[in-house]
């Protein structure tokens, strides 16, 4: 368990220090201060901000998720640690621990752009609104995104596992679905009769993974559906483990 811990944390390791995560992120919070100060003149809440950095952070989450089943292939090691002393199913179990710490890292960034936006703003918003944000919930979505999204990455990474072009295509559509579904669940929340007529949609982890975010700017958020996700994402990694074994690597 100990050496998985480390092989988990080395993954997590190497994700953070890459160009394209550090990039992700470096675009994130610039998304965020542009918001801040095209949004200064209207009396936002923190939370508004916080939610707008999670936004743009979407694709950081499914790039790190891809990132650490990926970086075997880049650095050509795959056939090593899925051959070697760990078996493929441990092998997976490490990579969903590495879900999990990345989740806690995502969090940190949150608070962390939420603390800026209000030292920078502190006589509209100040510290005061930094405390008064929902913290433990902000903590608990952040981690079952993370694991929800990632698993579901797993899954297409365990499908097309040296086809980069076609991972690349599939974090933009999912980037694109949410960035919409931004504008359908919001809509849902204010029109009863559109939720009613989109139920089944909102029984689907894209929209559930989006709600998750909304809901977090209403300090409202839904056990249930962290649960769904929860489940979703434990389905999404049973799978992608299946596959996995069946491989040749």
């Amino acid at each position: 368990m100990t050496k998985l811990l480390k092989l988990s944390f080395l993954n997590v390791k190497n994700i953070v220090h890459s160009k394209g995560f550090i990039g992700l992120i470096i675009g994130a919070v610039i998304y965020s201060l542009v918001f801040f100060i095209a949004g200064n003149s209207r009396s936002l809440r923190l939370q508004t901000y916080s939610i707008e950095f999670g936004r743009f952070l979407y694709i950081a989450i499914l790039y790190g998720s891809v990132s650490i089943l990926r970086g075997d292939i880049i650095s050509n090691t795959t056939q090593a640690i899925f051959t070697g002393i760990f078996t493929r199913v441990e092998i997976m179990l490490s990579k969903l621990i590495s879900l999990i710490l990345l989740g806690l890292i995502f969090y940190v960034m949150v608070e962390g752009d939420a603390l800026l936006i209000g030292i920078l703003d502190y006589k509209k918003k100040g510290i005061d609104q930094f405390f008064k944000m929902p913290h433990f919930q902000t903590m608990l979505v952040y981690i079952v995104l993370t694991f929800s999204m990632g698993t579901f990455m797993f899954l297409i990474n365990s499908i097309v596992l040296k086809k980069a072009k076609n991972i690349l295509f599939s974090i933009l559509i999912l980037s694109a679905v949410n960035f919409n579904n931004g504008f359908i669940v919001t809509l849902a929340y204010r029109n009863p009769i559109f939720a009613e007529k989109i139920s089944l949609y909102a029984k689907t982890p894209f929209y559930i993974w989006t709600d998750l975010f909304v809901s977090l700017s209403m300090k409202n958020v839904n056990i249930e559906q962290l649960l769904i996700s929860i489940v979703y994402g434990l389905i999404f990694f049973g799978c992608a483990t299946f596959i996995i074994k069946q491989r040749e690597m």
